[in-house]
């Protein structure tokens, strides 16, 4: 892994832009699903690319700054436990919203695979790489859903035999039954962490990356703390609309 010294500003401001939207989403999310409150269109389809972007931008920015680290074994070891924490937190406090492999698990294994992975993706053109994991993570966005295929639109139904129990929920195989309020499994989002692991390789290689030291004052900030407001986020929001509508209303 190479040794980066450089603070890259506009992936923390791109960051910053995203946790903004994350947290304005699970605002609009827990009035929703949690409080009852109805806001029309919210299960509409601009959410859901709402929602993929918000998710996308975050993966591939991680994908991205396992190249900064120099402890990403460390790094890896710790966000993969607040996962684990996450996913204790809401099944005893917030069973109907349980998280079972979020995407603090995802990003914590991701990073711990792409340790094993680094020598030999880096005999990988990074062009043919990138576009590689692009095309596998969403010719595989619908493995959860029993197929293969683009978008909504299947030319591969998987074995039935593959979804009998949840054991491998994790790799993008629920059973029956299986519920998540954030799920993350590694089938195909992982593609997506490597896709944007080669893309930092193709901004080093083709000398774009002086375009990163490009800084949003306020993203920025907000981007450097982004896994702190990650962790907290949800408890407060939660915390305060519970007083609201409980003592206010």
């Amino acid at each position: 892994m190479e040794q980066i010294n450089t603070r890259y500003n506009l992936i923390d401001s791109v960051r910053g832009l995203a946790i903004i939207n994350m947290v304005l989403y699970h605002l609009m999310y827990d009035l929703v699903r949690i409080f009852k409150v109805d806001i029309g269109g919210f299960s509409g389809y601009g959410v859901y690319i709402w929602e993929q972007f918000i998710c996308i931008t975050f993966i591939l920015i991680s994908g991205i700054s396992w190249h900064f680290s120099r402890h990403n074994l460390r790094r890896g070891l710790i966000v993969f436990a607040c996962g684990c924490g996450i996913s204790l937190f809401t099944y005893l406090f917030m069973p109907e919203e349980s998280i079972w492999f979020g995407i603090l698990n995802l990003l914590g294994f991701a990073m711990l695979i792409t340790i094993l992975l680094d020598k030999h993706f880096k005999k990988i053109n990074p062009i043919a790489g990138f576009i590689l994991s692009t095309i596998i993570f969403f010719v595989t966005k619908g493995v959860s859903r029993k197929f293969i295929g683009i978008l909504d639109f299947p030319f591969l139904n998987l074995p039935e035999f593959l979804y009998l129990n949840s054991l491998f929920a994790f790799m993008g195989f629920p059973g029956q039954g299986f519920t998540s309020s954030d799920y993350f499994p590694l089938i195909p989002w992982l593609f997506l962490y490597f896709a944007g692991y080669f893309l930092w390789r193709i901004i080093k290689d083709t000398k774009a990356e002086n375009l990163m030291l490009i800084k949003i004052p306020l993203l920025n900030v907000i981007g450097k703390y982004s896994f702190i407001i990650y962790i907290v986020h949800q408890p407060v929001i939660y915390g305060i609309l519970y007083l609201i509508f409980n003592f206010v209303i």
